[in-house]
């Protein structure tokens, strides 16, 4: 019922990145926590047509979840909050493509323009370039200023606008 919930949601908006399992609470043993993992991942996949990449940190995947190397073929969005230059992986993963570095306490939520009250905000970083990001998960690249200014001045004639 679940699965069934989130891929509806998934589908009807399935945004730019993957599909990511949120892997954060188990009541399961360490076996049946991977075994509902992996089995969560291939009805989404076989639904979907699409990979799925894991969220979780290592505290709690290295202590909730049975040693695996079927782990590693996933993506990894690795939540460790730390102000290190890299962060620690779960164990069965040797790369993150995600890594959210900061969330709670860290007071930036208005600057980064919430207005809901929240003061933290979630950082993460990417691990690649940009045009690595834009390529790996097909967004198009924002227009530079220059572009920018054409378009617009392109959409005020098509209005009638008058343009110096």
């Amino acid at each position: 019922m679940f699965l069934a919930s989130f891929y509806n949601a998934w589908q009807e908006n399935p945004g730019q990145l993957p599909p990511i399992l949120d892997c954060e609470n188990t009541t399961l043993g360490l076996a049946g926590t991977l075994g509902w993992i992996k089995s969560c991942a291939a009805e989404f996949e076989q639904r979907a047509g699409i990979l799925v990449a894991i969220y979780s940190s290592p505290g709690w995947w290295n202590g909730k979840v049975q040693r695996s190397t079927w782990a590693n073929t996933k993506k990894l969005w690795n939540a460790h909050w730390t102000t290190a230059d890299i962060p620690i992986l779960p164990y069965d993963w040797t790369a993150w493509k995600f890594w959210q570095h900061s969330a709670d306490g860290n007071g930036l939520g208005r600057y980064y323009g919430s207005l809901d009250g929240d003061l933290d905000m979630d950082l993460d970083r990417y691990n690649g370039s940009l045009s690595n990001f834009y390529a790996e998960f097909g967004v198009q690249a924002p227009l530079t200023l220059e572009e920018r200014i054409v378009a617009l001045e392109v959409e005020a004639r098509a209005h009638g606008w008058a343009i110096p």
